[in-house]
């Protein structure tokens, strides 16, 4: 018996023609369901066993998705723009996490309000399951280096130490390596910043200073957050000061009354530039 090839042009009008047919429709007489499944699975077969030059044909790949022999491509999702959030500002509190932290947390998850908390190595290893509270909350978690050091005065090796020191901390805790850094103090130079790329971390500067660490008067602190932040700004605080704690219902209920939302850094950077300085959106 001898057995001929068709051309491939003739090949692909005898699929689109069969491909066209739906299995109850190839056997009509034939409407048990095991036997209609028998026909899509061999209809199935057929389509995975034809040359690639005749499944990338329009025709017959539409045939074979509204057939279900192949899966239809996903609907694209359109990407985040900034409008989406441009009424936000970043909360951020640096030097945690420590005992005022969790009590910030259930404020801020009473609120439905989300932060960025800038972490040292020796507090995430001594708290990870406040960690872990704040990535389950949607908190951005970052790096704020290992001994809280300036990193402008260290070599570039004890600043790459510091920062995977951290990271490492962090992903221990909680799984994720973060993608944020907050230098000690705020100082930066090429070589921090050089660092910070090549570790694919965007650096959070700020734009709002609160001076919570210096006057520790909850007042004061919700009054500075709240007269001085506009949107896409980034506010400064530390959670582990009990009166910053003190002040957190107080900033939150206040930027809502003039307008703002307090999220993550994640949320309203969604797209942070590796090696790139913020001080705001």
């Amino acid at each position: 018996m001898k057995f001929h090839r068709l051309p491939l042009s003739a090949a692909a009008i005898l699929t689109a023609t069969a491909l066209s047919l739906t299995p109850a429709a190839a056997a009509p007489n034939l409407g048990s369901s095991a036997v209609q499944h028998a026909v899509t699975s061999a209809a199935k077969d057929a389509y995975s066993a034809l040359p690639r030059e005749i499944k990338d044909n329009p025709v017959i790949k539409g045939h074979a998705q509204n057939l279900g022999l192949v899966d239809k491509p996903a609907p694209r999702t359109a990407p985040r723009r900034a409008r989406d959030c441009g009424n936000c500002v970043a909360l951020t509190f640096d030097d945690g996490p420590a005992a005022p932290t969790n009590r910030l947390l259930g404020i801020l998850k009473d609120k439905k309000a989300t932060a960025s908390f800038f972490v040292t190595a020796p507090n995430a290893r001594k708290m990870p399951k406040t960690l872990q509270r704040m990535t389950g909350h949607g908190h951005t978690v970052g790096n704020h280096g290992a001994t809280h050091s300036e990193m402008t005065a260290l070599s570039a090796d004890r600043v790459r130490g510091e920062i995977r020191e951290t990271n490492d901390a962090v992903e221990s805790a909680t799984g994720t390596r973060p993608h944020w850094m907050r230098p000690p103090y705020g100082a930066m130079n090429d070589t921090v910043t050089g660092i910070a790329r090549d570790e694919g971390m965007a650096i959070a500067f700020w734009q709002v200073d609160t001076l919570d660490w210096q006057h520790r008067d909850p007042q004061r602190t919700c009054r500075v957050a709240v007269d001085q932040a506009a949107a896409g700004h980034i506010i400064l605080m530390h959670d582990i000061h009990s009166t910053t704690v003190d002040a957190a219902e107080c900033i939150v209920d206040g930027l809502r009354a003039k307008g703002l939302e307090p999220v993550s850094l994640d949320h309203m950077i969604p797209a942070a530039t590796p090696g790139r300085v913020y001080s705001h959106r």
